[in-house]
């Protein structure tokens, strides 16, 4: 298994690291509205997701349950924190998609 650093200073499993970075560029295909929202709930876990009707792309929290990318109780896993906050970058009304890898850190064989 390879093991990554992000650029936060965290260690992942590669392959997680590539699932849910599989999984953010899915959703912003479909709505990147909901990729400010999950930012959004990694910083402040009481964020509230805008109403539906107020967002003409649909419902963020629905979406990102969708990809598994928020929990059954609306939270955020760790994991998916720290690779999201690594590779999305809010700039003013850009939101773009980066690699959240900083350097490999081992490939350890099972």
């Amino acid at each position: 298994m390879s093991v990554v650093m992000l650029k936060d200073g965290s260690q992942v499993a590669l392959s997680i690291v590539a699932a849910i970075s599989r999984n953010l560029y899915a959703v912003a295909k479909k709505n990147r509205v909901a990729l400010y929202d999950l930012v959004q709930k990694c910083k402040k876990a009481n964020y509230s997701f805008p109403p539906s009707s107020l967002n003409p792309f649909g419902d963020a929290k629905v979406l990102l349950k969708e990809y598994g990318l928020l929990d059954s109780n609306d939270g955020v896993q760790d994991t998916v924190k720290s690779v999201a906050l690594n590779s999305i970058v809010i700039n003013g009304f850009q939101i773009k998609l980066v690699n959240p890898i900083l350097k490999p850190v081992e490939n350890i064989d099972a």
